[in-house]
């Protein structure tokens, strides 16, 4: 009896050894994750090698962030939907509050974190959907915002910080931010709210926003608005009105834009080599039908086109997703 018992757990032991875990391979390529999908096209490709089907159930947890930024059931909804970036070693991302967080992504540690304080509760669930960064080929290496975090606020406002410090860039906007209320004519807090990614090509960082066209006839525009990565100053405005409509007369801050036109909430992509910024745009105030695809040049508020979906939307909200950029050859010619 106690022969068999030895044998059984001879038995157990060694196949809970089982075979030792394959060797991961140093010399794979490396790459980081510098836009929301991966690269400006949204391709959500990564080259990576070392994580395979044989290894992946190895994976283990090395470490977690809790951001914390959670409101009481009376005071709204928070949702974390950020997609980080990673720039180097460092993951940057936001959370459901427009707080921006700089972690060391081998560690965890956070190195910085920039509160905007946003003024306004959001009709729906507070969220930011990530953050965007850009390098200045002009800048001298550790000068201040050599390398820029974009992001935007329930507030609308749109922020561009210090990468390696988190401090807002003096020379962009006022104070490091451009207000995004600009134009938009009188409306309630929380009508207007940039929720996802500032999307940056070039010279040119574009944002649009989130507008609340179902409850009212005449909510903010949809503007979407390119601004100097910089100065902050306004480059173009792509306001997407019918053709022909006559834009409003100019107010004192400037330019002014149609109320309850389709707006772009979603995520954007672009093609830099085309000098193209593709929006996903939602539907005209109130909410009705129609809903578009849009491309447009990234240094311009021209569109190059555009095209509709069906005229009833079997999921509302479908076809505001981001757009991907793909190749794929054609009778022997690449196409995108």
């Amino acid at each position: 009896m106690k022969r068999a018992r030895l044998r059984a757990l001879l038995v157990l032991a060694l196949l809970a050894c089982g075979e030792p875990p394959p060797a991961i391979d140093p010399t794979g390529p490396v790459a980081g994750w510098a836009h929301y999908g991966g690269d400006a096209g949204a391709s959500r490709y990564s080259p990576l090698t070392q994580i395979t089907r044989a290894n992946v159930d190895r994976l283990e947890v090395a470490w977690v962030h809790h951001n914390r930024d959670v409101l009481p059931k009376r005071e709204g909804k928070t949702a974390f939907q950020a997609t980080p970036i990673l720039d180097g070693d460092t993951l940057y991302f936001c959370s459901a509050l427009n707080r921006v967080f700089a972690v060391q992504a081998e560690t965890g540690e956070q190195l910085w974190v920039f509160d905007p304080q946003v003024r306004v509760a959001s009709r729906w669930t507070h969220r930011c959907r990530g953050v965007s960064i850009w390098r200045d080929p002009l800048a001298s290496p550790g000068a201040s915002c050599a390398r820029r975090v974009f992001t935007s606020t329930l507030d609308a406002r749109l922020i561009a910080l210090d990468a390696a410090t988190g401090m807002p860039c003096p020379g962009f906007g006022t104070d490091g931010a451009v207000d995004l209320r600009r134009g938009l004519g009188p409306h309630e807090d929380g009508d207007y709210e940039p929720t996802s990614v500032p999307t940056v090509v070039g010279e040119i960082v574009a944002v649009g926003a989130a507008v609340i066209d179902a409850r009212r006839l005449y909510p903010p525009s949809g503007v979407v608005r390119g601004f100097d990565v910089r100065s902050g100053a306004l480059r173009w405005a792509f306001d997407p009105a019918p053709p022909g409509s006559a834009p409003p007369p100019p107010g004192p801050d400037g330019p002014r834009y149609r109320r309850g036109t389709p707006n772009a909430w979603g995520v954007f992509s672009a093609d830099p080599e085309r000098d193209l910024l593709f929006l996903p745009m939602g539907n005209p105030s109130p909410d009705f039908y129609l809903a578009r695809a849009c491309g447009k040049r990234s240094t311009t508020s021209a569109a190059r086109w555009w095209r509709s979906t069906p005229r009833r939307e079997s999921s509302r909200g479908a076809s505001r997703r981001s757009t991907t950029i793909s190749g794929i050859t054609t009778s022997r010619r690449p196409r995108r």
